[in-house]
């Protein structure tokens, strides 16, 4: 089949003011909403969100279990509006919202502005998007990045002659790795478009295409380097993601299914379906489709089905193909309106487009609205809370500082837990931000970011206060790291009224030694 020739709507100049128009409210509206929710839901920072708040601290090149980015951001805010949670999750905001510019500009571009405004809306318009508008994690500047990289890469594709496009796509996509690993596979998947396409091999003596990947390169070397400094921990927590839960088995229908039910979740079980037909279709058909919307097949669907045939084989976090759904819904947008070719009995699917949107809307609408449901009503009796995670740790905070505070050497206290989610909670909850240190255990190995920095070996003959989960035993290699240990009390911390997180705090007086830390 011929590459199809879709004639483009040419708007006129009032019309293009319309539609901007038209974007800006959209998207100011949904800034302006994702703020409130952060100011007025109630929710503590997830563990996720703290520990990054925490590396923010002791910037540096490279962390644990991720490039540096989102600690940079967190830092930059933070500095501006303090240690608070607007001050960390007010770039999530931003950057998530900011994402569905460039989604916009390039549908716009490749097809017309009405395809645009539908790829924006279905883009927003499902609980998927809610998440890395309102917790400040790496998918945020992730998802940034990438669509920005989309667009910048189109631009480039368009004139490969001239190098500015080229350059910014190599500054954005460089910029993307350095907020999440994942990064790696835009231009892996460019890759493979380029010597899929017959028509797009020419790119592949540009030198702008070199100098792009060269600029991606080089955005990651002070990170390799910090990573050879450290034993390459980057790298080896990355490789534990992609270790088959099915040793010796083939296949596990359990991950896939899991896999398959989370992502109908998270878009819409509508939407998800129509993503697989109309993107699988295009996989097959890629030459019939427009030659500049061509990348779009691979940096989506193509994407999309990789991961779901990964799901086969382990278990896939849900948010792990976020990146390529801003391609799969270009595509969806583009085909709703006519410019992607389909078969008969996959056009005729197009009257559930926008139900699929509108149904992701609601699902969305009650994402958003979960917090206050479970604040004013008695629904966390009947249901699981779904916000669990984020609640307590300004109570666990506040507890931790007043049993300090009764302590008679306090200004030489300082805190310990077991656990980084503790840790970081308490490092961000606790009046004055202290630093918080984390047991490595009896075997001492790395496996967050608190082993990699130094212990409290420079605080010999400090007093601990130490916080533990009531059901955990008291480390008996922490005991023989102080001269004396005494139970202090226990705490209840009400969830709601039917989950509650119990603690209880020991003194331990005058750290004679801290274990080392060793590498896997």
């Amino acid at each position: 089949m011929k590459p199809s020739c879709v004639t483009m709507d040419n708007p006129t100049a009032q019309q293009e003011k319309e539609y901007l128009w038209r974007l800006f409210i959209l998207l100011s509206a949904i800034l302006i909403l994702r703020i409130i929710l952060i100011c007025t839901s109630g929710l503590d920072l997830a563990p996720d969100e703290a520990y990054y708040w925490d590396w923010s601290r002791n910037l540096d090149w490279g962390y644990y279990s991720k490039p540096p980015m989102v600690a940079w951001i967190i830092g930059a805010s933070t500095r501006v509006l303090g240690n608070t949670v607007m001050g960390v999750r007010l770039p999530a905001a931003i950057l998530s919202t900011l994402a569905i510019v460039p989604v916009y500009l390039l549908t716009k571009r490749l097809f017309n502005h009405k395809a645009g405004m539908a790829a924006v809306i279905l883009t927003l318009a499902n609980p998927g998007a809610c998440l890395p508008g309102l917790i400040m994690t790496i998918d945020a500047p992730l998802l940034f990045f990438w669509s920005a990289s989309l667009y910048t890469l189109y631009r480039a594709i368009e004139t490969p002659d001239r190098l500015t496009w080229w350059i910014l796509t190599g500054l954005v996509t460089g910029l993307g790795l350095l907020s999440k690993q994942t990064m790696v596979a835009f231009w892996g998947l460019t890759g493979i478009y380029i010597l899929a396409d017959r028509q797009s091999r020419s790119l592949l003596v540009k030198p702008g295409l070199y100098l792009a990947v060269g600029i991606f390169i080089l955005s990651i070397v002070p990170d390799l380097v910090w990573n050879y400094h450290h034993h390459w921990i980057t790298f080896q927590h990355t490789a534990h993601h992609f270790q088959g839960v099915e040793k010796g088995h083939g296949i596990s229908l359990n991950t896939f299914l899991r896999f398959l039910l989370s992502q109908a979740g998270l878009i819409s079980p509508v939407t998800y379906i129509l993503i697989l037909l109309v993107g699988g279709w295009t996989i097959f058909k890629f030459r019939s489709i427009l030659y500049r919307a061509r990348p779009l097949v691979f940096l989506g669907p193509a994407a999309l089905f990789c991961i779901l045939l990964l799901s086969l084989r382990q278990k896939v976090n849900a948010n792990w193909p976020a990146p390529f759904y801003l391609a799969a819904t270009i595509i969806l947008g583009a085909w709703a309106y006519g410019f992607i070719p389909s078969p008969k009995a996959i056009s005729n699917l197009k009257k559930l487009f926008w139900p699929g949107v509108w149904l992701g809307a609601l699902m969305a609408a009650i994402l958003y609205s979960t917090p206050y449901l479970f604040n004013y009503t008695n629904l966390g009796q009947k249901i699981p809370d779904p916000t669990y995670r984020l609640r307590g740790w300004k109570e666990l905070g506040r507890a931790a500082e007043l049993q300090l505070s009764k302590l008679p050497d306090k200004d030489k206290t300082f805190f310990v837990s077991d656990s980084r989610k503790e840790v970081s909670e308490l490092a961000f909850y606790v009046p004055g931000n202290p630093r918080v240190y984390k047991w490595p255990g009896c075997r001492p190995q790395i496996r967050s970011q608190y082993e990699i920095w130094p212990g409290p070996l420079n605080k010999k003959g400090w007093n601990a206060l130490v916080v533990l989960k009531a059901e955990d035993r008291f480390p008996e290699g922490l005991k023989k790291c102080f001269e004396t240990t005494t139970m202090l009390g226990s705490i209840e911390i009400p969830i709601n009224k039917k989950r509650k997180r119990h603690y209880t705090f020991y003194l331990c007086k005058r750290l004679k030694t801290w274990p080392s830390v060793q590498h896997d």
